[in-house]
C-alpha cells in the first residue's frame, strides 16, 4: 500500500500567490495614484477646503491598507509634501475662513494616514516626537484649538476722533497717559474717590503694622534654663521684673528713630502687658510665678 495522504488536495492557483498577488498589488498602486491625483486637481480648483466626502474617505482607507501590505510610492509621498506646503500655515499667523479649513484637513488627513506616515507639517511642530508610537499612530497631532490674539483696532484721540494704524494708536495713547501723570493734573472731585475699591482695608492696614500674630515658640534648647529660673525664683520668693527695650544698641537707636522711650513701665502681670507685646514675648508658655494673676 501506498502512503496516504493526510492533507486535502489544495488548488493549483489560489488568489493571493506570488504572481497575482504581485499583480494586484500594482493594480492597486496604479489606482491610488489615479485617484490622489483626480483628488489632487479637485483641490487645487476649490477655493475652500470640504471636509472628506465618502468617496475621499473610501481612497484614505484603500490607501492606509496599501501602506500595511507595502510602502507608499514616492510618488504619493511628493504629491502629498506638495499639497502640505500649498496649505500648510506658520504657527505664529492667526488662522480665519479658507486658511483655517485647509489646515484642519491636513490634520484631519494626518490622523488617517498616521499608520503609513507622519505629517509633514507636524514633523516640524516643535516638541513632536515623531519616536514616540502614540504620536506616530496619530493620537497626539492636534495641538489644540487656537486661541484668538486680542488687538487694538482703533483708539480715540484728544479731539475724540478715532485714530487707526499701530503708529497712531501709540501716539494718541502717549499723549492720553502724558496728561493724566503731568504735574498740574489735579482731581477737583474729591468725591470720585469713594468709587474706587480700596485696595487694603482699615483693618488689614492695622494688623500690618502691629507684630505679626505666629507665636513665638521658644527653643528647647533654653528650657532646661526657664524651668531653672522658675525653680530659683519660687524657693528665693524674689519678683522679675522684664522692661521692654532692644536686644542690641543698633535695634535700640532705629526704635529711637520713629518713637523715643521717655520712660520705663514696669509690668507685674502678664494680663497688665499690651497685646502686641503678648505676641512678643509670649511669657504665657512660661508660667512665671511673678506673671501669674
Amino acid at each position: 500500500m501506498g502512503q496516504s495522504n493526510e492533507f486535502p488536495h489544495q488548488p493549483r492557483h489560489t488568489r493571493w500567490d506570488k504572481v497575482q498577488g504581485k499583480k494586484e498589488k500594482e493594480r492597486m498602486i496604479e489606482k491610488a495614484k489615479k485617484q490622489q491625483e483626480n483628488l489632487n486637481i479637485r483641490r487645487t480648483k476649490s477655493n475652500t477646503q470640504q471636509s472628506y466626502n465618502s468617496e475621499e474617505k473610501e481612497l484614505q482607507r484603500e490607501v492606509l491598507e496599501l501602506g500595511v501590505k507595502a510602502k507608499a510610492p514616492k510618488e504619493l509621498i511628493n504629491k502629498r509634501r506638495k499639497i502640505s506646503k500649498e496649505v500648510t500655515i506658520p504657527e505664529d499667523v492667526v488662522l480665519v475662513g479658507e486658511s483655517r479649513e485647509a489646515n484642519n484637513t491636513i490634520r484631519k488627513e494626518g490622523r488617517n494616514h498616521g499608520n503609513t506616515w507622519t505629517p509633514l507639517n507636524l514633523k516640524k511642530r516643535k516638541g513632536f516626537n515623531v519616536d514616540n508610537p502614540k504620536e506616530r499612530r496619530g493620537e497626539n497631532l492636534d495641538p489644540g484649538p487656537r486661541r484668538r490674539k486680542l488687538t487694538i483696532r482703533r483708539i480715540m484721540d484728544e479731539q475724540e476722533q478715532w485714530t487707526k494704524g499701530d503708529d497712531g494708536i501709540v501716539e494718541a495713547a502717549v499723549r492720553h497717559f502724558q496728561n493724566m501723570f503731568r504735574k498740574d493734573t489735579q482731581i477737583s472731585n474729591l468725591d470720585a474717590l469713594k468709587y474706587i475699591e480700596r485696595i487694603i482695608s482699615e483693618d488689614d492696614n492695622n494688623n500690618l503694622i502691629v507684630t505679626p500674630t505666629k507665636e513665638l515658640k521658644i527653643c528647647w534648647r533654653i528650657f532646661s534654663l526657664i524651668e531653672k529660673i522658675q525653680r530659683t525664683s519660687e524657693e528665693h520668693g524674689f519678683q522679675i521684673n522684664h522692661y521692654l527695650r532692644e536686644a542690641n544698641p543698633p535695634a535700640n537707636r532705629l526704635a529711637n528713630l520713629s518713637h523715643i522711650i521717655e520712660e520705663i513701665l514696669v509690668f507685674n502681670s502678664f494680663a497688665d502687658l499690651a497685646k502686641n507685646i503678648k505676641r512678643l514675648i509670649n511669657m504665657d508658655r512660661w508660667n512665671l510665678p511673678s506673671f501669674s494673676e
